[in-house]
């Protein structure tokens, strides 16, 4: 009988054991599932640098994205995910434990202001963008971009005696930009990105190469600029820097509107007569060759549109209604085109 009751003790035991056992494997389970599933809202959290693992358990516990700290930072270590990132996150609460880890363990976005460069803007564009973020003084900002000897020791192509200003140089990219980051920081920023797309793309090599009226980088990309504010189609830029080279060749002015509309500061659907005929260095309607600098920054595509011209007898060039253009080979079919198009030239 005694035994009878031990064996029934042992059994009640063990049961006991394995009831517990079940119900922290549950509980378990559940600090491990998403705090709500079916709430996919996106809730940013922003992660400083040196931010230890302890603080952030706690952050992400704040805005209710874990059940447990506790077992947040237990798990990241017994599962290999302990390598936390700073940077900026957009987590939701259908997520599950892993997932949120897994992503703080890629890295979030830079922290700071998002500023997105657009392709084709000017120095003068980007200074607006960034005094109206309150990340610079516009002034200070244009007047530390005209002289290039503020950056040369730090960026290699700055060093090529033909660059006057960094007119140009700021490279078309999304940035992240922390608060109270000084207008030359900001200016470094943007001239790394250049300094990394002409390295990775050889931009400096064999310049002397692409033709006689090119023979320097500050030709190369005052070209591309404006082959890139001419033509937001990459399957034309090459003929259109191909036109501008023969005209160069030529001893044709290039009678680039986008010349004139960065003198004017404004872009026009039609120029006048008397836009063309405005004085300044920058109209390549009243002035040969190319414009003492760039009018923007170009991408890499118009760059190598000018470093890869192509060889054509087209001369002229004139757009349509959709954007793309139409070439000819005499001032005539210019004339032509342009009447199909617009009416009375």
């Amino acid at each position: 009988m005694r035994k009878k009751r031990k064996n029934n003790n042992i059994l009640k035991f063990l049961t006991i054991i394995i009831i517990l056992i079940i119900l922290g494997m549950l509980y378990v389970r559940t600090l491990k599932s998403p705090v709500d599933k079916n709430d996919t809202s996106k809730i940013e959290v922003q992660i400083d640098e040196g931010t230890n693992s302890i603080k952030i358990a706690k952050i992400l516990k704040s805005h209710n994205l874990i059940k447990n700290d506790k077992y947040f930072l237990y798990y990241a270590k017994t599962n290999n995910l302990s390598n936390l990132k700073s940077g900026v996150y957009e987590f939701s609460k259908s997520q599950s434990l892993e997932e949120i880890l897994k992503s703080l363990n890629t890295g979030g976005r830079p922290i700071g202001e998002k500023v997105t460069i657009k392709e084709g803007y000017s120095i003068k564009q980007i200074a607006e963008l960034l005094e109206e973020k309150g990340l610079v003084n516009k002034e200070f900002f244009i007047e530390l971009t005209e002289n290039k000897a503020n950056f040369s020791d730090k960026f290699t192509f700055l060093q090529d005696e033909s660059i006057q200003s960094l007119e140009g140089f700021m490279y078309p990219e999304t940035y992240f930009i922390p608060k109270g980051t000084s207008e030359t920081e900001i200016i470094s920023m943007f001239l790394s990105q250049t300094q990394k797309i002409f390295d990775e793309n050889s931009v400096l090599s064999n310049i002397n190469d692409i033709n006689p009226n090119i023979q320097n980088l500050n030709n190369l990309i005052t070209l591309a600029s404006i082959v890139e504010k001419e033509s937001a189609d990459n399957s034309e830029r090459d003929i259109i820097a191909g036109i501008f080279i023969n005209r160069l060749t030529n001893s044709i002015p290039l009678q680039s509107c986008v010349t004139v509309e960065y003198v004017l500061g404004i872009h026009k659907q039609r120029l006048s007569y008397e836009d063309t005929q405005v004085q300044s260095p920058y109209n390549t309607y009243i002035n040969a060759g190319l414009p003492p600098t760039p009018i923007c920054t170009p991408t890499i595509s118009s760059i190598n549109a000018v470093k890869n011209y192509k060889r054509t007898d087209y001369l002229f060039f004139v757009a349509k209604q959709d954007g793309s253009h139409v070439f000819s080979r005499t001032y005539d079919e210019h004339l032509k085109a342009t009447k199909d198009i617009y009416g009375e030239y």
